[in-house]
């Protein structure tokens, strides 16, 4: 046995000596090393040519070419848009995007590139503007009907809110029947309902804003309501944004608050777009809405406004309906919508590519505009810049809304109180803006701009609306330096207040001949007013700052030709909403009210939130309730009922005594 192991041990060992020596086999072994380090070379090289290709071929740009969409019903507006609209892909390829980007976060370098993102066709094209959007106008609220018994004597609607125009409602954040009001807590997301009792006054019901609204929906600070005629139903307006693009989108319920107890949803509408404003008039709910397209233009709803039912129903409005001026500036749309102010019925939209800077309502017309600049080459590297404002007028009396017309006038328009239609001639107050600019190019493309010369007034115009031509204007009234802080127009007077820092004088024009207009001013004064406000028994109310920036309160009166101060209130170190809708205006019983809060060195907080109620009698400002309400001013509201003062805020309600003598 053992000699047969060794035997076999030899023989191995000797086989093995043998293969050593074997030559054939040594060139067998060394090509097969080679195979396999060639194949370690292909697979490298392969890896690392895929890689080349993933790094550095183009990224491709679907939307660079528009043509495609040449059969589109709305290829016009597609090749507006995309001028506009259209951005290159910030990075050229994968090397830029991932490798530049971290070169920069690592050491700071800058992978220079005019090109976005490959993903920017799936990006929204949001202009920088600047919001100037206000939002009212007013008057006899619609008549409406909504099922159910009338458990409470819910009953006779009481305006609140001051609308800017008789005939026409603005929404607010309260409203009133003669046995309840309604508040909208904003910051608690809830309508809530009270009783007027006086001191007996308690919260009866409670409706969640996120009832019938997404999970993740939260309030937006321009949610507003309506209240019918028969006080049984409210009509809320809400802005979310859309599930998937998370583009904004306004929600138009109606809610049954026939029982005040028991709040109820009824229905409700989609539009898309920003929450521009709203008005109710006759009847008719219009919805204004600032629209921002994507720059995708495979699907209309992405780039063209939609409206339904539902946000899964929504469907792009039609050509017919959108109005594409010839010199498109921007890429939003002002949207009108229509609804049946009973039922939400849709009933016409109609919507103006290239106008999203405001809204002014009258009882026929609804007048938008956007900002132009006009410029002027003068030569030797010198232009002149003029800031012009160019006003639209759709008609929404008929059965289809209509454009009217178009006019534009130099300046810029602050909000919606600086426009006023009167006897077929549109008022109209602006700032005047213009600069001379003295231009030349350095370091390549590259072009320095030096001012030589600015320009900044006050102009006003009257349009004859039969031709939309200017028949009469007053242009650069105001001292030199000096913008529009606050318009008024009543009647045949206009009081405009213009200001430079903390000074301001208030003008008063007499517009009863537009071809001999006249008008006087107060003079330099201190403060300036953000709201002026035709009062009681003919006096103007400015609600403002005073020189130390801080709210002053001041009465005028116009006294042969003349405006002069009769008296004015200036708290210390106290702040104000600018909103004109937190503001209580009770030209009746003279009453002023509006949330405030005052600086303290020594409150917790520093702050006290408060409610300010003023009485003007005897030609006196004379300040009757101060009491701590929580809240932001601008959502703070008040109104007074028979000798009580109701104010409301976020989670916060006070009633206070206050007897009015005549």
């Amino acid at each position: 046995m053992k000699k047969n192991k060794l035997l076999r041990a030899m023989s191995l060992s000797d086989d093995k000596y043998v293969d050593e020596a074997n030559p054939a086999l040594k060139t067998k072994n060394k090509a097969a090393a080679k195979r396999k380090l060639f194949i370690a070379l292909a697979a490298t090289l392969a890896v690392l040519t895929s890689l080349s290709l993933w790094l550095f071929i183009p990224f491709k740009d679907a939307n660079a070419d528009v043509t495609q969409y040449a059969d589109s019903e709305y290829y016009e507006i597609i090749q507006k848009l995309h001028p506009l609209t259209y951005r290159a892909p910030r990075y050229k390829n994968n090397f830029e995007k991932y490798v530049g980007r971290a070169l920069s976060n690592i050491f700071g370098a800058k992978v220079e590139s005019s090109i976005e993102d490959a993903g920017a066709a799936e990006n929204l094209y949001v202009p920088n503007y600047s919001d100037s959007y206000g939002g009212s106008n007013g008057s006899d609220p619609e008549s409406s009907t909504t099922t159910g018994t009338n458990t409470s004597n819910n009953q006779g609607y009481q305006e609140v809110t001051d609308n800017q125009v008789e005939g026409v409602i603005e929404a607010d954040l309260i409203k009133r029947t003669d046995t309840h009001i309604f508040y909208l807590d904003v910051g608690a997301t809830s309508l809530r309902s009270f009783s007027i009792d006086g001191e007996n006054s308690k919260g009866v019901g409670y409706y969640d804003l996120r009832s019938n609204m997404p999970d993740d929906f939260q309030a937006h600070n321009k949610t507003e309501f309506y209240l019918s005629l028969d006080g049984k139903s409210i009509t809320l307006i809400l802005q979310h944004h859309e599930n998937d693009t998370k583009r904004p989108l306004v929600y138009v319920q109606k809610i049954d608050v026939s029982d005040p107890v028991n709040m109820k949803f009824v229905n409700g509408f989609c539009i898309s777009g920003a929450l521009n404003s709203t008005r109710m008039t006759n009847g008719k709910l219009l919805v204004l809405t600032s629209f921002y397209p994507k720059t995708d233009f495979s699907k209309p709803e992405n780039f063209v406004p939609s409206i339904g039912d539902t946000q899964e129903t929504m469907e792009a409005l039609p050509v017919e309906n959108l109005y594409v001026p010839s010199d498109v500036t921007n890429a939003t749309y002002t949207v009108i919508t229509r609804l049946d102010a009973n039922t939400l019925e849709h009933k016409d939209s109609y919507s103006l590519l290239s106008y999203a800077s405001g809204a002014y309502v009258s009882a026929d017309t609804i007048y938008t505009w956007r900002g132009l600049t006009d410029k002027e080459d003068l030569g030797d590297g010198v232009e002149n810049n003029v800031s012009k404002s160019e006003i639209v007028g759709v008609s929404y009396k008929d059965p289809t809304m209509s454009l009217l017309g178009s006019i534009k006038v130099d300046g810029t328009i602050k909000d919606q109180y600086s426009l006023d239609q009167y006897n077929g001639i549109l008022r109209v107050v602006t700032t005047v803006n213009e600069n001379k600019y003295q231009t030349e190019k350095r370091y390549g493309d590259t072009v320095s701009s030096l001012r030589l010369e600015r320009i900044q007034n006050a102009s006003l115009y009257c349009v004859d609306l039969s031709t939309w031509q200017t028949v009469a204007s007053v242009e650069r009234f105001a001292p030199e330096g000096e913008t529009v802080r606050s318009v008024r127009f009543d009647g045949n007077s206009a009081y405009v207040c213009t200001a430079v820092q903390v000074t301001d004088p208030v003008f008063f024009f007499d517009l009863s001949d537009i071809n001999n207009i006249t008008y006087t001013d107060t003079g330099t004064i201190s403060g300036f007013s953000t709201s002026l406000i035709d009062f009681a028994d003919g006096y103007l109310l400015g609600i403002g700052v005073g020189a130390g920036g801080y709210l002053k309160i001041e009465v005028y009166e116009e006294i042969d030709g003349k405006v002069v101060s009769v008296c004015k209130y200036e708290p210390p170190k106290t702040m104000y909403s600018n909103d004109y809708k937190s503001y209580y205006i009770d030209r009746e019983n003279g009453l002023i009210g509006l949330g405030t809060y005052t600086y303290d060195p020594y409150y917790q907080s520093k702050y006290i939130d408060e409610y300010t109620v003023l009485s003007f009698k005897d030609r006196a400002l004379t300040e009757e309730i101060r009491v701590e309400l929580d809240g932001n001013p601008t959502m703070k509201r008040g109104v007074y009922v028979d000798g009580y003062f109701y104010m409301f805020g976020y989670n916060d309600f006070k009633v206070e005594r206050l007897d009015i003598k005549k």
